[in-house]
């Protein structure tokens, strides 16, 4: 449109405005474009994001603080209905020494300092027995309730009777707080820790107005207020209220007014609400939760979330302004450099044509192309000879319209000929044709790596040395970088005559291989140049056939080859763990000889060139996925990607044997500074003999310098099973001598083979054996069945 405009006689400029208009035009058109649409559209969405931003993320750690504190409500639940806890009720106004109420209060004390263990929220729990005097507190046990409260969980911020209502009538995990609660010093009623804690509470009985039983826990107000806390976004600050307005938990850097925020809550509307706040205004996004009477609330600074925004919008003006005056200044330096050889070239004809004494009527009107073309026109009518000069252009021409044919953009015979009638290419050779492909692949070695100027060079060499050997004609182009095609014209139809053809380029490639490795693929004969693009394609497919092979490989229907076997291009799952093992265990030498066998039997397979190096790419995955699970920080992922190019840039299989002792002495330590089977086995013998003892796996690990993983990887190969089954395999055995050979108690027993408590020494006998440690001494010793069940029964 702009050339017609420009041509127009109302409108018919320089050529150097002309040129200068349509880049300018060009610049102008999609900078205004992409800068508006940055500047409306682009900054609205973020605007729009930014405003749901603070509701989307606060509810989503909404549900998950609601999933934590659910969990714990149901842990409460389920330690309130333990069975225990009815039975120990009956018990407690019973003797204090008798051992079923013992028992009992020691399984209660365990249950309970699990909740504190396995919850993060939870930092202490215990239960508060109506009309006693003493509590079961996590990890202290059987306490007076006057000491705990005085001293363990001292309530700093409630009195007396505050603590007396939070344990009268039902609760259904009911919330006080949050208290200031205090740890002091049973002498000196000094102070020793302080926090500020959320307690829950529950009754039970559950449906009792009366409960005989309340089970208390102190939530971590920090804990909580991490779990509601958004780490990315300083902006952003995160409470929980109750329905009075009361802040239970708060994420920010100063106080909110619990009652404001309640004001404005709205249980009806959906979203956000906006609320003036000091310096600014803040985007208020309220949640309330599906299991407790809270609302999580999410306050964002409406400022600092729009300011990319803003930005955005400053910078899409500044870009614009400088697009258009860039763009001017590059249209007016390209209008220049383009316009510049045409104004010569018309001043050069002009005067050219006044000093051949040419009419001056021969001086047309016009602008610089139309007056460029004119005298063009006549030069060439007066000069014929120029266009013979043109021809030298001639086999560059060819060569490209040959690839064109063989990559198949030229299939109809019409097409053809008509572009090689416009070239003077042959299109109607006699006889029959058929395509060679030769792939070429330059080595990559050291002192004898080419630049790119050599290789130009040599796929110049040759092709001459091709035109050479064949004696006939013969047709090259190069399709690819790496890819050669000849066309050879055939005498006969025979396919045996490719075949020759195609060992006479063996014969000549073969004196040049020191430089580049090649195979020919042998394409099928065609009886047509349009059909050419057919025997490109199964020659290029045949060269997908090649072998590691250091000779020259021709790849054929008709050679007739060693007939590959069955092989596998992927390492199996054993092969892959055996090769880990060996990793971890530093024997790089045994480590590399599984590598060269499995090569060996590739080759020995007559497997493809590229089934061989999917092979051994799954075998540098195994090697490289060894080296991370030891941790180590002294690859990068562009030293790992190099060692991925120098595999695929091996083309035979003494290539890649090198290239794997190589990556091997790079990947791998030597395995001398390693532990030995004879440490290991010195630690075996010391857990058989100290079984009873304090038994950590850090402390052996520490003694050999290992990491925990090194050690318990390194522990299982050397002694063939991991480092706990081990240590429960030796007190287990023991514990069954002992059971036969002496009348000890179990709890003798089960101190003497390294158990505190007999109750998980118990458990882990009956695991292994599948009986107690009673009736396995009774069915091995024959014993008074009376005496086996009332130890049973202590037990």
């Amino acid at each position: 449109m702009l050339q017609r405009m420009f041509r127009s006689r109302k409108l018919r400029l320089n050529v150097f405005w002309q040129f200068f208009a349509s880049f300018f035009v060009l610049v102008l058109v999609p900078s205004t474009v992409a800068c508006s649409f940055t500047y409306v559209y682009v900054v609205k969405l973020i605007e729009e994001e930014v405003e749901k931003s603070s509701e989307i993320l606060i509810g989503q750690f909404a549900e998950q603080t609601d999933e934590l504190v659910g969990a714990l409500q149901d842990e409460m639940i389920k330690q309130l209905g333990y069975l225990n806890l009815y039975k120990f009720l009956r018990y407690e106004d019973g003797p204090a020494n008798h051992p079923a109420r013992i028992d009992m209060l020691g399984a209660l004390t365990t249950q309970i300092t699990a909740v504190t263990q396995n919850y993060p929220l939870v930092h202490s729990a215990y239960l508060y027995h109506i009309g006693q005097q003493s509590i079961i507190a996590s990890q202290i046990g059987y306490v007076e309730k006057d000491v705990y409260f005085a001293y363990w969980s001292h309530y700093a911020s409630l009195g007396d009777r505050d603590i007396e209502a939070m344990f009268t009538g039902r609760r259904m995990m009911d919330f006080y707080g949050p208290t200031l609660i205090e740890t002091k010093s049973l002498y000196t009623d000094q102070t020793l820790t302080a926090g500020t804690y959320l307690t829950a509470v529950m009754s039970y009985p559950f449906n009792s107005d009366k409960p005989e039983v309340y089970l208390v826990v102190n939530i971590d107000a920090e804990r909580l207020k991490e779990s509601i806390a958004i780490r990315r976004s300083d902006s952003i600050e995160t409470a929980i209220l109750d329905r009075t307005g009361r802040v239970l938990a708060h994420d920010g850097a100063g106080g909110i007014d619990g009652g404001t925020l309640l004001a404005s809550y709205r249980p009806e509307t959906e979203g956000h609400t906006n609320i003036d706040a000091d310096g600014g205004k803040l985007q208020v996004s309220y949640h309330p939760s599906d299991r407790y009477d809270w609302i999580y609330v999410g306050m964002a600074d409406l400022e600092e979330l729009r300011r990319p925004a803003a930005l955005i919008q400053k910078a899409s003006a500044l870009l614009l302004a400088f697009l258009l005056a860039a763009g001017g200044a590059i249209a007016y330096a390209l209008s220049k450099r383009m316009y510049t050889p045409i104004r010569d070239i018309r001043q050069g004809l002009e005067t050219s044509r006044r000093g051949a004494g040419a009419a001056e009527a021969d001086r047309r009107q016009g602008n610089d192309f139309e007056l460029i073309k004119a005298w063009s026109e006549s030069l060439i009518t007066e000069h014929k000879d120029m266009a013979n000069r043109i021809s030298g252009m001639s086999p560059v021409m060819h060569e490209y319209f040959l690839s064109k044919l063989l990559l198949g953009e030229f299939r109809d015979q019409l097409s053809v000929v008509y572009y090689a009638k416009e070239i003077g290419f042959d299109a109607n050779p006699d006889g029959h044709l058929a395509v060679l492909c030769i792939e070429i692949e330059f080595y990559d070695r050291g002192a004898k790596a080419l630049t790119e100027t050599d290789k130009s060079f040599f796929i110049t060499d040759l092709k001459h040395t091709i035109e050479k050997s064949i004696g006939g004609t013969v047709w090259l182009c190069q399709t690819r970088g790496d890819l050669l095609a000849a066309v050879v014209h055939l005498a006969s139809e025979s396919p045996a005559e490719p075949m020759r053809l195609a060992k006479t380029i063996r014969d000549a490639l073969s004196e040049q291989k020191e430089y580049f490795h090649s195979a020919i693929g042998v394409g099928k004969v065609v009886h047509a140049v349009w059909e050419l693009h057919d025997s490109y394609r199964h020659a290029a497919l045949l060269l997908k056939r090649k072998r590691l092979l250091a000779e020259v490989e021709i790849c054929s229907d008709q050679e007739k080859g060693e007939e590959p076997l069955p092989f596998d291009s992927f390492l199996s799952a054993d092969k892959v763990e055996q090769m880990l093992t060996l990793s971890r265990a530093g024997r790089r030498e045994e480590l590399l000889e599984i590598v060269r066998r499995q090569l060996d039997d590739s080759l020995r397979s007559h497997a493809s060139a590229e089934a061989v190096k999917q092979l051994c790419v799954d075998m540098l995955n195994t090697w490289l996925r060894a080296v991370a699970a030891d941790g180590r920080q002294d690859f990068s992922i562009e030293s790992y990607a190099s060692l991925y190019q120098r595999l695929h840039r091996c083309v035979t299989g003494d290539d890649i044997r090198r290239f794997f002792e190589e990556t091997a002495s790079e990947l791998f330590r030597d395995a001398g500074a390693e532990a030995t089977l004879d440490q290991f086995g010195q630690i075996a013998a010391y857990i058989k003999e100290n079984y009873g003892g304090e038994l950590g796996i850090e402390t052996f690990a520490r003694q050999l310098h290992m990491s925990l993983g090194h050690f318990s990887r390194s522990f299982k190969e050397a002694v063939g099973e991991n480092f706990i089954e081990f240590v429960t395999r030796c007190r287990m055995d023991a514990a069954r001598r002992l059971l036969v050979d002496t009348d000890r108690k179990i709890d003798e027993i089960a101190l003497e083979v390294g158990y505190l408590g007999r109750h998980s020494f118990i458990k882990t006998f009956r695991k292994y054996e599948g009986v107690t440690p009673g009736k396995y001494r009774e069915l091995r010793k024959g014993q008074e069945p009376n005496r086996i069940a009332r130890e049973e029964r202590s037990t």
